[in-house]
């Protein structure tokens, strides 16, 4: 091919001897973003169903997963556990007591936070319910027959919440959510027999949390169920409103007896709640706990159980000045 001069610049001018480069096209799954692309909402919003964690963490999750939410569950869950390694040293004096009551069973709880601040929180008291909740419902735990007893912390840890969550797993949730250490300290549960109901009494909070609270466990074989419940609601409200913390005048140790000679039915009426004026359901009677439950009503109270926010922890306190210098 021979081309002349004016030709050639013809034929460069109209670009015919160059090479045509067409649009190059690629593709990928709807769910799964190109790489430092968008993630999803519907994805982001479909794994805070599934984990109850933050928007803003899901995204994360989703991000370092490249959009698998299996693999963004697992992502979430080795960050709950970091955070909970990172807190776990800090003390944790404030906090909940819970309670939940289902038919025959009954469960108590305290949950520990670092400050007030947190413990008031709607998502603390709504993890302070489901961890209740999920111990009283769980049928591999065994509580107590018939007296309120311990139920071993690490068992309830175990315990379900719902989407193959563990209580263990949900704490390190919101863990990594607070920032702050949370700690299920003790948990008290009571299975009772035909003939015998539970109360609860929770004070300073509502819906079944609050800074203290207490479990009654009453018989009777003369009253309905109606009238069991109110009167072991009533004694746990006693229990709670007047400090009692033994059951009857043989349940008093020997040592604390000693400590208070000669006046020893002071202290009964102080401490021992069937000896307490029963101020509760007879403010104007004047009558003891025992006469009230022994006269007309003829109920046995089995045992009862009392819990106080942060009570025996050594609370630390801050020097602010110190931590800015």
């Amino acid at each position: 091919l021979v081309c002349h001069p004016p030709m050639l610049r013809t034929a460069l001018r109209s670009r015919a001897f160059l090479p045509v480069r067409r649009p190059m096209t690629f593709w990928r799954a709807f769910s799964t973003p190109a790489p430092g692309g968008k993630v999803p909402t519907a994805l982001i919003q479909e794994l805070r169903k599934r984990t109850s964690a933050g928007m803003m963490d899901c995204k994360k999750a989703l991000e370092a997963s490249n959009s698998d939410i299996d693999k963004a569950i697992e992502w979430l869950r080795g960050q709950g556990k970091a955070a909970v390694n990172k807190f776990s040293s800090r003390i944790a004096a404030e906090g909940v007591i819970a309670i939940a009551i289902r038919a025959n069973r009954g469960v108590m709880l305290e949950l520990n936070s670092e400050t007030d601040f947190v413990s008031r929180g709607d998502s603390f008291r709504t993890l302070a319910r489901h961890v209740a909740n999920a111990a009283l419902t769980d049928t591999s735990l065994s509580f107590p027959k018939n007296r309120i007893g311990e139920v071993p912390v690490d068992k309830v840890m175990n315990a379900s919440v719902g989407d193959s969550k563990t209580v263990a797993q949900e704490i390190e949730r919101v863990v990594s959510t607070l920032r702050e250490n949370v700690k299920l300290r003790r948990v008290s549960g009571v299975e009772v027999a035909t003939g015998s109901r539970i109360g609860s009494y929770v004070h300073g909070g509502d819906q079944g949390v609050g800074r203290m609270g207490a479990l009654v466990a009453v018989s009777s074989s003369t009253q309905g169920d109606e009238a069991k419940d109110k009167l072991a609601s009533q004694l746990a409200a006693q229990v709670v409103g007047f400090g009692a913390t033994y059951l009857s005048k043989e349940d008093v140790p020997k040592d604390v007896l000693d400590a208070h000679k000669g006046d020893a039915a002071s202290l009964y009426s102080d401490v021992v709640l069937l000896e307490q004026g029963f101020t509760v359901a007879d403010p104007e009677g004047g009558r003891s706990v025992r006469d009230v439950l022994g006269g007309e009503n003829g109920v046995t109270v089995q045992s009862f159980s009392k819990f106080i926010v942060g009570e025996g922890i050594e609370k630390k306190e801050d020097d602010f000045v110190q931590q800015v210098m």
